[in-house]
């Protein structure tokens, strides 16, 4: 199976920023590059490779905060209703899948 290369481009990066709720200082602190770089992407330049895998780790980190936000009514749901102040992830996982 052929796997198709994302390409990066400067709404994407603002897109993922936002997600982050990073400014463009702290992504590009993150990236290891300039504000002015960061800047140029919002043109539509493509972003170049060497920043390319840095982007798809912090889009992982999106995607797996999205995912634990979500479980988040669940365990505020079971916290509040056993007089908890805290629940583990697996006890959350179980609950879950005895849904």
């Amino acid at each position: 199976m052929n796997k198709q290369k994302v390409v990066w481009v400067g709404q994407d990066v603002t897109n993922l920023r936002l997600r982050l709720g990073m400014t463009v200082s702290d992504l590009a602190r993150r990236l290891s590059c300039s504000v002015d770089e960061v800047r140029t992407w919002r043109s539509e330049t493509v972003v170049d490779s060497i920043h390319y895998n840095q982007l798809q780790g912090l889009l992982h980190i999106a995607e797996g905060n999205a995912v634990a936000m979500s479980h988040r009514p669940l365990a505020d749901s079971v916290m509040s209703s056993n007089g908890l102040n805290q629940i583990t992830e697996d006890e959350l996982s179980d609950l879950m899948e005895g849904q």
